[in-house]
């Protein structure tokens, strides 16, 4: 990248997402999805971080924003529940699961249940907060 050039990231912080109807499956696989990233590197709200990251990495004229993207309609909300429901039984997840201390295989099962279930809620919502930021390189 040339001196003075642009350059900007996006990413979410989960921490600021929100679901509707609420369901204590859900909120233990959300906690599960950050309990299971973190020990590889991630990090689930890093949104929050990318302006610290970027003033330290001397990037200058740092401006961050946020904004959310959300899930209204039927299609949407069906769609979102089946990505997340396949996440839980996806195997490389079920085995970071394990290697965690959630041993319960059944237990992944009834959460993506759980999700396809919610997608198909006709009042279900979904809002993900992403933090963007942008500066310029010295």
């Amino acid at each position: 990248m040339k001196l003075g050039g642009l350059i900007g990231a996006r990413s979410s912080d989960h921490d600021g997402h929100i679901y509707f109807p609420q369901d204590s499956l859900i909120d233990e696989s959300l906690k599960l999805i950050k309990k299971v990233v973190k020990p590889n590197g991630g990090d689930r709200n890093i949104g929050r971080h990318l302006r610290a990251l970027f003033i330290e990495a001397g990037i200058e004229r740092v401006e961050a924003s946020a904004s959310y993207e959300s899930s209204g309609s039927f299609d949407q909300t069906r769609a979102d529940g089946e990505s997340m429901a396949l996440i839980f039984l996806e195997p490389s997840f079920v085995k970071a699961a394990v290697k965690e201390g959630y041993e319960d295989d059944g237990r992944l099962e009834e959460i993506a249940v759980t999700w396809n279930f919610w997608g198909e809620w006709l009042d279900a919502f979904r809002a993900c907060a992403w933090c963007e930021i942008v500066g310029l390189k010295p």
